[in-house]
């Protein structure tokens, strides 16, 4: 932070922005065999992170995290596809959102969701 606007103390100049973490990173890749009994199958992974959020102000930082995920598809018939899709697949305890609340960082915590899954049938005409 450079300049603080419409505050009388002006405590948060050198300080990074609150509860923003410095980098995000986020990478996903599919493999799709193409011939045999497993023609059309689809395998995915992918890997979602981001660093440390600080709050200076409260001295407070909140830990970044990491998360994979997964898909599965095939192609049930020329027309219609079956996906798997597990999000946060190690089942990883996180806090994904992080707002302030009555002033301060510690008021608006969510964790983020534990191992979820979802099944889709995609139709294509």
């Amino acid at each position: 932070i450079t300049k603080v606007i419409n505050t009388g103390s002006g405590e948060d100049v050198g300080d990074p922005v609150a509860l923003v973490p410095d980098d995000t990173y986020s990478a996903f890749g599919t493999y799709t065999f193409q011939d045999g009994m497993l023609g059309g199958l689809a395998l995915g992974l992918g890997v979602r992170a981001i660093t440390d959020r600080p709050a200076p102000r409260f001295d407070i930082v909140y830990d970044g995290y990491t998360l994979v995920d997964g898909s599965v598809t095939y192609p049930v018939s020329d027309t219609f596809d079956v996906q798997l899709n597990v999000h946060n697949l190690l089942d990883e305890e996180y806090r994904e959102d992080v707002g302030y609340s009555q002033g301060t960082p510690a008021g608006g915590q969510r964790f983020g969701n534990p191992r979820s899954a979802y099944l889709t049938l995609r139709a294509r005409f």
